[in-house]
């Protein structure tokens, strides 16, 4: 295991048998702490600085540790699906407020969340406040108040449709 890891022996995932130990290192050398945007106290992913495929090697030196957040934008094929029900077979990836959280930023998904619920609080209590302006003034359209009879002067009470007290 010369400068750590190595490429003999593969598992059927076509990592190194000793990949579980490379990563381990890898997260304690970089402090389990994003190495792009500093989070820390999330999952870490151990990432190729040089892919695999371009000729990078399983080492110390070309492996890097990101959180699941920055390393799902470098490789978007990794989101694995969710599904809300069993017999849901449309997947959900991500809610709105994961989508638009931005860890470069400082934004955890859990601001973005409070930010979202916020939100949508609002509009909720916007469309209450229409629908009962609305109701309101079909109520009053289709039952209209008729005056108590005291509340005119006599002079014009006559013709004058009004409820005795």
């Amino acid at each position: 295991m010369d400068n750590g890891g190595n490429d003999f022996g593969n598992r059927p995932d076509g990592y190194p048998v000793d990949w579980d130990v490379l990563r381990r290192r890898v997260y304690a050398r970089d402090g389990y702490r994003c190495n792009n945007c500093g989070a820390v106290g999330t999952e870490v992913h151990a990432h190729h600085i040089v892919p695999l495929s371009k000729g990078g090697a399983n080492q110390l030196t070309n492996l890097t540790t990101l959180c699941t957040a920055c390393h799902t934008l470098i490789h978007p094929h990794m989101q694995e699906p969710t599904y809300a029900a069993p017999w849901l077979r449309e997947p959900v990836y991500e809610t709105p407020w994961q989508r638009d959280a931005h860890p470069e930023r400082g934004d955890t998904k859990a601001d973005t969340y409070r930010k979202w619920r916020d939100a949508m609080i609002g509009i909720g209590i916007v469309l209450l406040i229409l629908l009962f302006v609305a109701l309101n003034a079909q109520y009053e359209e289709d039952h209209p108040r008729r005056p108590y009879c005291d509340e005119i002067p006599a002079e014009f009470q006559s013709g004058v449709d009004c409820v005795v007290r």
